[in-house]
């Protein structure tokens, strides 16, 4: 089985990013490994490039130690 298409997640949108060129990447060693990209997504028809859209379960897991720091007195 050959794949035709690629879609790449990332959880950083700044990897996203430097992956698709769309920022300069100023770290060697991420040069080297976005190098090795450019040359295998070549045998790929499309190559897609997106940062994760947040799970709910992060959402309310950032609600949560959100509320670990509130006041309970100054919240009415």
């Amino acid at each position: 089985v050959e794949a035709t298409q690629v879609l790449i997640y990332s959880n950083s949108q700044l990897a996203a990013q430097q992956l698709s060129r769309t920022f300069e990447i100023y770290n060697a060693r991420l040069r080297l490994y976005v190098e090795a990209f450019e040359k295998l997504k070549d045998g790929f028809q499309e190559v897609i490039i997106q940062k994760n859209p947040p799970s709910r379960e992060s959402i309310y897991g950032r609600i949560g130690k959100i509320g670990k720091f509130l006041n309970p007195c100054s919240l009415g």
